[in-house]
């Protein structure tokens, strides 16, 4: 996404067990950057301590590759935009760049992890035990991108063995947000819900409200109240600042409190995106940066 790549592919082999291959058509690596792909604290992303305040990117290349270099056999298949053929290249499990092969590809990267938790026997074991509800959380969290995104097509895949049929699992074309619920679960889903607006005339899903001379904006969509648009559970819940995913408790919290005192029995399925100055926030907490502070919660909450 931060190549800015408008179709992703996202295979697994073995519920992710023995592969797990992401390709995309961005703009590719460059090839002065490919001895550091893999070495921890070696990012493309900041120039400058006070870049942290004005982070618009989703990962830093020295965190996680870095780590996933560690715990499995990565593989790059790159071609930058201004190369002419692309390159494979091998690391080993402490990042370095043991191999480089020319290979024919079109510009963009593919990314592919064989053996994971290869180098920590018990994590490896545990996996292989309970793969497929390791494969159900990573298929969640994916749809959290699909769901949220627009302008990006994704399409995920899954292979019993290297040798076996790919089988599609769910494709998201990423032309609107009503469109990607549709595509990720069905039409009865989104016929069950309602956009989320203030409570004043509005022709629009979408609202501004001024934080302190700061435009905030807020849209999305909720269940409706009616006993049999909810679910049982609250396992689908997304939410979204500056179009990003985000975990926001203290506000699934608040929504699901309000949505219980119309429908006691059921959860809301809620879409929830959130557009404000990033001077309001700080998203530097954990290295996901899903955890995030407001300058004002109380008020922002209060509105919510």
């Amino acid at each position: 996404i931060d190549a800015q790549a408008s179709n992703l592919s996202i295979r697994f082999v073995n519920f992710g067990k023995e592969l797990i291959e992401v390709s995309d058509n961005g703009s590719g690596i460059d090839r002065a950057n490919f001895e550091l792909l893999g070495r921890r604290s070696c990012t493309s992303k900041l120039n400058t301590f006070e870049d942290m305040h004005h982070i618009g990117t989703f990962g830093f290349r020295g965190e996680a590759i870095s780590s996933l270099c560690n715990i499995a056999n990565v593989t790059i298949i790159t071609r930058h935009k201004d190369d002419e053929i692309g390159t494979m290249l091998k690391f080993n499990n402490e990042g370095e760049c043991v191999s480089q092969e020319t290979m024919v590809r079109d510009v963009g990267t593919t990314v592919s992890l064989a053996k994971l938790f290869l180098t920590l026997p018990v994590r490896r074991k545990e996996l292989e035990l309970n793969c497929r509800r390791a494969f159900d959380a990573t298929l969640s969290m994916i749809y959290q991108y699909c769901v949220g995104k627009v302008g990006i097509r994704i399409a995920c895949q899954h292979q019993q063995s290297q040798n076996g049929r790919c089988e599609p699992l769910f494709t998201s074309k990423g032309l609107s947000i009503q469109g990607n619920i549709i595509d990720i679960f069905d039409y009865k889903q989104f016929k069950s819900l309602m956009p989320i607006t203030r409570h004043e005339p509005s022709t629009t899903s979408a609202s501004t409200i001024d934080v302190r001379s700061v435009q905030f904006e807020m849209s999305g969509f909720i269940s409706k109240p009616d006993h049999g648009c909810g679910r049982s559970t609250s396992d689908r819940q997304y939410f979204y600042l500056n179009d990003r995913p985000v975990d926001l408790p203290s506000i699934s919290k608040r929504v699901n409190q309000l949505y219980r005192s119309f429908n006691r029995l059921q959860y809301p399925f809620v879409l929830l995106k959130l557009t404000i100055e990033e001077k309001l926030i700080d998203r530097n907490l954990m290295p996901d940066k899903r955890s995030i502070l407001f300058a004002d919660n109380h008020y922002i909450y209060r509105v919510i």
